[in-house]
């Protein structure tokens, strides 16, 4: 079962932070806006 999860350290550093950084702000703004808006 486990077998599924063995991630290598090549595989973690090949992974596009800058990207997931930028969605996760993304993200952020898009739930404080929504947030703003049925508050309001």
């Amino acid at each position: 079962m486990s077998r599924h999860f063995h991630w290598q350290p090549s595989e973690i550093d090949a992974l596009p932070v800058e990207e997931l950084l930028d969605a996760f702000e993304d993200a952020k703004d898009y739930l404080r806006i929504e947030a703003e808006a049925q508050n309001s």
